[in-house]
This record gives structure tokens, C-alpha cells and sequence, in this order.
């Protein structure tokens, strides 16, 4: 039997439950490894390297301007390293913080659809711990900034749209454009794509034009411009500031979506192709283990966003935060599960509306998705716990840096072949993988030296 309802506790409360949570989760995932193929080698030496450069404008890789992302994961990173030294878990330190963001926005975005304490508390532990999005969040990449910033704005969207007209609704549309910012500074347009396709689809879909001429929606436009103006201006007054704006906003953007025109360093359908229905097919391994609670979820949405009131829109915002993204990134000429991580959080938020209406009125439906649930995630937390147990007995899972060692005490550090590469012992300057199959390549400039690229040893 699902358990009915219980008196929701104070808001504060219910972000230290999240984190406590979700914290033994975070702390093995991002500090008790080494750098793991295929991107991780790379983004540490890009963070490296930017806590090493005088200017910080674009990250560099191997010398050579790395033009595929913004740079603000990379300063976050770079100021970790400065601060806890150059290691994998130093390295890794603000990932805390992009995944503490995405679980309590997540959290309080279900709170605010409705005062449910389980639906709130279960949206963020599926935020936080569907494999693609736990995955995203311990990774060393600009997608976990992505997904905090991608989790903000979304929750800025929602209270902007049900506020009345004012200061509430001004209030909620500008957390929403300064979620927009942070994931645009750190991996361009997907920062402004996930709040921007919900919010237009949910207006859309409810005929709600009149929220289009709301002086509040744009207001918050003026601080994406003072957070993103200042640094496209100085990637401008770089030595070939036009050709990486193009770069940037051209080949990364359009050129991931469709062939263009480009030097063969800056063509992207080469790489990572898309296939017809991959994130459809794959969706189910991207939530696992929650991937049956999500599927009860998705049909009981079916009559929810046929719902009069707050609570249909409630419906109909979960559904817009993530199938329109979804279907975005299936045209696209390029593909990756990790790509799909923003699309996870609405998927959270429609599961939180699930569990409450099913504690009210459980079908047989919902109790089967809930006892499979608990079975799935009691076998994968088990098969968890033994790899961990295993990378452990190897020596591979090991806190290296002094900040894993304030985090987890006790744990000793370890070297492992594909956590640092070409280290010397005082610094990593180059972190290149001994032993990973693999091509680490960068973006170059078209007039800039030739792209370098680092293949493994066999």
C-alpha cells in the first residue's frame, strides 16, 4: 500500500533532508575517484591550465583556445584548484555545489506546485539520482553547471508564470533569466533552450498570450546581459576575437544541429551521430532505477494535464520542461546521453506530481511501479555498493587531494593509470591518460596553430 499524506515540514527542513540524503551519494561520486575516460583527463587539464593563464577570457587546451564551451565551469574549477590543490577531487570541488543547486531548486520547484513533502523530497532524489543526471552531476564538465543553472531557471519560469501580476511575478522571471545565464556560461545555448521551450510550450499549450506581453518576463533580460556582455566583449578583443565568437556561437551551436560550412577541427557531425529514436530508446536507462515510477508517472500525466486550475498547469509545466527538449535534441545531428540530462529534471518534477496523487487514490498501476521501483533500486544499490567496494580493494577509488581528505576522512590516496596522465610529482600539468581509448581533441582557431590531439596507448 502507498502511505497517505503526511503534514509537510518547513521548507528548511526539507532541504537539509535532500541533502542529507543525497550527500553519501555526492561524496563517493565526486571525491572518492580519479579521472575516468573519456572527458574527464581533458576538462582537467583545461581547468588546469585556466588556473595557470593570466587571461582567464577562453579556456585552453594544450595551448590552443578551447572554443567548444564558456569558460565559466572552468574558472569555478580553476579557482578550486588554486584553493585545494591540483587533483581530481580539487578539481571536482564546485560540482558540490552545481549538484546541492539542482536538487533544492528541483525540490522546491515540486514544493511550490504543491505542499507535498514526498512529492518535493522524491522529485529531488530522482534529479539527483537518475543515472544520466547523477552521471552529469559527479562529472567533471560544464554539464553540471548546465543542469543547476538549467534547474534555477526552470524553477524561476514556474513561479514567474503562476505569480500574479508585480513584484512576485518580476521576482520569479528574473531567477528565471539568471538560471538562463549560468547554464549559457557554462555550455552556451542549452542554458537558455530548456527554460525557454517549456515556458513557450506551457504558454502555447494554455493559449495564455497575454503573458508574452508581461513587462516582468523581460525585465530579467538586463542581468543575463550584464553576466554574459562582459565576457563575450572581452572574447571580441582577443587577438581573433571574430573567428572564436563564430566558433562559439556558429559551429558549436547550429553546427551540432546541422552540417555547416567549417574547417574539419570545427565540423561536429562527425562526431557523437544521432541516430532516429536514440534518446526515446535510451530514456529508460537515463532514469534508472526510477524508471518505472517515471513510466506511472508519464500515465497518470495523461489525464492530469487534462486538469482545470493550478493543477493542470502544474501537469502541463512537468510535461513542457521535458519532451520538447527531448524532441529538440532528436533532430540534431549530434548525439549523447548526457546531452539529455536537462530534459531528467521535468521527468523529476512530473514523478513528484505522480506520488501524491497516488497516495491520495493508488491505482493497480502505481503500486506495481512502486514495488518495482523499490526492487530495481535495491538491486542496482547493491551492485553499487560492490563496485565501489571493489574500486576501493583496487586502490582506484581513492581520495588523492587534501580536500578529499577534509571531505572523507580516513581514505588514502592511491595512483590509478587512467586518473592522471603524465604527471610529474610537484604538479599534472599534462593530463593525458596512459592507458584510454579514446581521441581528446580541440577546437582550434582557423588561424591558430593546428589542432592537437592526444590518442591513448593501445
Amino acid at each position: 500500500m502507498i502511505s497517505p499524506p503526511r503534514p509537510a515540514p518547513s521548507a528548511r527542513s526539507l532541504a537539509v533532508l535532500i541533502v542529507l540524503a543525497l550527500a553519501p551519494l555526492w561524496l563517493s561520486g565526486m571525491f572518492g575517484r580519479g579521472l575516468w575516460t573519456p572527458d574527464e583527463p581533458r576538462e582537467a587539464d583545461i581547468a588546469w591550465r585556466m588556473s595557470q593563464q593570466s587571461d582567464r577570457t577562453l579556456p585552453r587546451l594544450a595551448g590552443t583556445p578551447f572554443l567548444e564551451k564558456p569558460p565559466l565551469s572552468y574558472w569555478m574549477s580553476a579557482a578550486a584548484i588554486s584553493l585545494f590543490g591540483d587533483s581530481a577531487a580539487g578539481a571536482r570541488v564546485p560540482n558540490l555545489l552545481y549538484a546541492a543547486i539542482t536538487a533544492l531548486a528541483v525540490g522546491a520547484l515540486a514544493l511550490a506546485m504543491q505542499p507535498d513533502a514526498a512529492s518535493a523530497l522524491l522529485a529531488a532524489l530522482i534529479a539527483a539520482s537518475a543515472l544520466t543526471a547523477f552521471r552529469v552531476s559527479t562529472w567533471l564538465a560544464p554539464d553540471a553547471c548546465l543542469l543547476a543553472g538549467s534547474a534555477l531557471a526552470l524553477l524561476g519560469a514556474w513561479r514567474g508564470y503562476s505569480a500574479p501580476a508585480g513584484r512576485r511575478k518580476a521576482a520569479g522571471y528574473t531567477l528565471m533569466h539568471f538560471g538562463a545565464a549560468i547554464g549559457f556560461m557554462a555550455k552556451s545555448a542549452p542554458g537558455w533552450l530548456v527554460p525557454a521551450l517549456a515556458l513557450a510550450a506551457l504558454i502555447v499549450w494554455e493559449r495564455r498570450w497575454s503573458e508574452l506581453r508581461r513587462w516582468e518576463l523581460y525585465a530579467g533580460l538586463v542581468l543575463q546581459g550584464l553576466i554574459i556582455g562582459p565576457w563575450v566583449l572581452a572574447v571580441a578583443r582577443t587577438e581573433h576575437g571574430a573567428d572564436a565568437l563564430h566558433a562559439l556561437f556558429w559551429n558549436n551551436v547550429v553546427g551540432r544541429f546541422t552540417r555547416v560550412a567549417a574547417p574539419a577541427a570545427l565540423d561536429y557531425t562527425t562526431g557523437h551521430r544521432n541516430t532516429a529514436g536514440k534518446y526515446l530508446l535510451e530514456l529508460p536507462l537515463y532514469l534508472l532505477p526510477w524508471t518505472f515510477a517515471v513510466a506511472a508517472a508519464l500515465c497518470r500525466a495523461w489525464t492530469g494535464v487534462r486538469e482545470a486550475g493550478p493543477s493542470g498547469t502544474a501537469w502541463r509545466f512537468a510535461i513542457a520542461s521535458s519532451l520538447p527538449f527531448l524532441a529538440l535534441l532528436s533532430v540534431a545531428a549530434t548525439a549523447r546521453d548526457i546531452y539529455a540530462a536537462p530534459a531528467l529534471l521535468g521527468l523529476a518534477v512530473l514523478t513528484g506530481l505522480w506520488v501524491c496523487g497516488a497516495q491520495r487514490a493508488p491505482t493497480r498501476l502505481d503500486q506495481l511501479a512502486v514495488t518495482a521501483t523499490r526492487v530495481l533500486a535495491g538491486a542496482l544499490g547493491g551492485a553499487l555498493v560492490a563496485a565501489l567496494a571493489l574500486l576501493f580493494a583496487s586502490g582506484a577509488g581513492a581520495c588523492r587531494s587534501s580536500i578529499a581528505g577534509r571531505i572523507c576522512p580516513g581514505w588514502r590516496g592511491a595512483s590509478t593509470p587512467t586518473a592522471r596522465a603524465g604527471r610529474s610529482r610537484s604538479s599534472i600539468r599534462m593530463r593525458r591518460p596512459s592507458r584510454c581509448s579514446t581521441t581528446v581533441s580541440t577546437t582550434a582557431l582557423p588561424s591558430s596553430p593546428p589542432v592537437r590531439t592526444c590518442r591513448a596507448a593501445p
